[in-house]
């Protein structure tokens, strides 16, 4: 972690207040950098760590340069930034996941051998119109559908994970289910 050290920042050709920027800047990056590290650390790897740290750092600097007010509380901003982008990175690593991958797995579950060739039909028929319904839902109401159906979290785990009311989960479950419903009953009126 102490080779990590942030980057020399230059400020050749500027005039007197834009080298104070600059040095205000390149200071409120260094003090910003090791902060960051220690929170990162508690949430993600070394690397990913250092990652994050001069991300936010970077950004930081790039503010003050724009002549935008530093922050206040520096450490209190470094913090909630280096927390956030933590979440990100937790996010974004769970959904590198292939899309219906967790479908997939369930799907295997279902032991075939003993079915009627009919019924495997209308299982495959059945999967696939699923499939189509929950591609068609919107990201919001898609992704609630697979945490409480597939990942089996109850609605006020939902709401906490997606930071909304768990009136808005029932809502939106409501008509996420109902969408669905309807998808998986127009093919069998069509069929019979």
């Amino acid at each position: 972690m102490d080779d990590a050290q942030p980057r020399k920042l230059s400020n050749k050709g500027s005039t007197p207040r834009r080298a104070e920027r600059e040095a205000l800047a390149e200071r409120l990056y260094t003090e910003a950098f090791p902060i960051g590290v220690e929170c990162a650390l508690l949430g993600v790897d070394g690397d990913a760590a250092e990652d994050i740290a001069q991300k936010v750092a970077v950004a930081l600097y790039l503010r003050v340069r724009q002549r935008k007010a530093p922050p206040v509380n520096l450490e209190r901003y470094v913090r909630r930034a280096v927390w956030l982008n933590v979440i990100k990175h937790h996010d974004t690593l769970r959904h590198r996941e292939q899309p219906f991958d967790r479908y997939e797995r369930r799907r295997k579950r279902v032991q075939r051998e003993w079915m009627h060739p009919e019924a495997e039909y209308d299982l495959r028929v059945t999967e696939a119109t699923l499939r189509q319904a929950m591609e068609a839902l919107p990201d919001a109401r898609r992704r609630l559908v697979e945490l409480i159906v597939l990942d089996g979290m109850k609605y006020e785990e939902a709401a906490k994970e997606c930071g909304i009311a768990e009136e808005t989960v029932h809502k939106q479950m409501t008509r996420a289910l109902g969408s669905l419903r309807r998808a998986l009953v127009a093919p069998r009126e069509e069929r019979t």
